[in-house]
């Protein structure tokens, strides 16, 4: 079994949310295809308490609602070790594939935003 392989195991659908940290502002325009950075991605379910680990500057809050993925099982031990995730149930973390889900960019937040906030939101759509 491979982190691929438990991301091809659809088995939830619902609201997710990712964020990123990096070193240059992402060109993002509203009905652009969201561009999956690995073939795989690790995003939150609702309850995440996922948080960004380096000390890039600009930081993205990407949302979808509707997304499909795989809800890792921290209760089964295999798949944990795969994915090198025991003790960490706070991330409630979903696998998604880019093969399996597509996202279309709703919304992108104003750089006078990123002035307040200290952070891009972008709002995804499930692309039809």
């Amino acid at each position: 079994m491979s982190k691929l392989e438990i991301a091809q195991e659809i088995n939830f659908e619902g609201r997710v949310s990712r964020s990123i940290k990096i070193y240059e502002k992402l060109n993002l325009e509203v009905g652009q295809e969201y561009k999956f950075f690995h073939e795989v991605e690790s995003w939150g379910d609702q309850y995440s308490e996922f948080r960004v680990e380096n000390y890039n500057e600009i930081e993205y809050f990407f949302t979808c609602k509707n997304a499909k993925g795989h809800k890792v099982d921290y209760d089964n031990e295999e798949e944990c070790k795969v994915l090198d995730c025991e003790g960490m149930e706070n991330e409630s973390e979903v696998l998604i594939h880019k093969d399996f889900q597509k996202f279309v960019i709703k919304y992108v937040s104003s750089d006078e935003d990123f002035k307040e906030m200290g952070y891009y939101e972008v709002e995804l759509d499930v692309a039809k």
